[in-house]
């Protein structure tokens, strides 16, 4: 199944890092196949609190969650779905539920508001939304 703006997976930062879920956030450039995305994790005392998600937010979230604007980076879809189609013992990754409009919406806003994201991600953003 094609990935798409919206979809929600698990996968690792790195090939011995904890699986994060990840939220594809712009539609996926038909020439590249790539995509932004950003990732969520546990509040702590230091995050950046543009956009917390709580229980009920999305499926995954159990406890407060905030979306890590610092790690924002585009992507290569294609490569996101080998590794889903991947059966490994290595890492989990696994294809999670959709994020609903509202949650979406939110999590765009808090990219272009985050003084953390990536100048370059905001500004490929900010064109492709027509911020």
């Amino acid at each position: 199944m094609p990935l798409k703006c919206g979809d929600t997976f698990l996968l690792p930062k790195s090939s011995k890092a904890t699986e994060h879920l990840w939220i594809i956030v712009t539609e996926i450039d038909d020439h590249t196949r790539k995509a932004i995305c950003v990732n969520l994790t546990t509040l702590r005392n230091h995050s950046d609190t543009t956009c917390v998600l709580k229980r009920g937010d999305h499926p995954f979230v159990v406890h407060d969650s905030v979306i890590n604007f610092s790690d924002a980076q585009e992507m290569p879809i294609d490569k996101v779905e080998q590794a889903l189609a991947a059966k490994t013992d290595h890492f989990v990754c696994k294809l999670l539920d959709h994020c609903d409009a509202g949650l979406l919406a939110r999590i765009r806003q808090g990219l272009l508001d985050s003084r953390l994201t990536p100048k370059g991600i905001k500004a490929q953003c900010k064109r492709l939304w027509g911020s």
